[in-house]
């Protein structure tokens, strides 16, 4: 069952991690991704579709209702980095992008998991 972000007691925090290295983690990848219900809103869509859908160790995975959100803030010729969209949202409304950090100084974009690497210790049942 899905859940609206809406519903959630703090609808801003609303995420989900699910690891794909477990039959169970690649059937839900599945399922959420190739849903018409549940829209999906990607930064750079295209690249990480294309990823899931060949990628080895996932079933062939064919993503449907995904907005490529980086889309809307981009010129027909040339993509706005994710940087300058949040600078720009943050000029217009600061409360938008809450404590999000700078992009160049967020320690996000620095996590094994960005490099695709193992980015936690297993098992995870201990």
């Amino acid at each position: 069952e899905f859940v609206p972000a809406a519903a959630a007691p703090n609808p801003s925090s609303v995420g989900l991690l699910v690891h794909s290295k477990c039959d169970f983690g690649k059937e839900l990848i599945k399922r959420v991704m190739e849903s018409e219900s549940v829209t999906k809103l990607i930064w750079g869509a295209d690249s990480d579709l294309a990823s899931l859908r060949y990628q080895l160790d996932l079933p062939s995975i064919r993503s449907q209702s995904v907005i490529d959100v980086q889309l809307c803030f981009s010129e027909k010729k040339k993509r706005m980095g994710m940087g300058r969209m949040l600078e720009h949202v943050r000029r217009i409304n600061p409360v938008a992008v809450g404590k999000l950090p700078e992009k160049e100084h967020g320690e996000f974009y620095f996590l094994p998991s960005t490099r695709n690497m193992q980015s936690t210790e297993l098992p995870y049942t201990e």
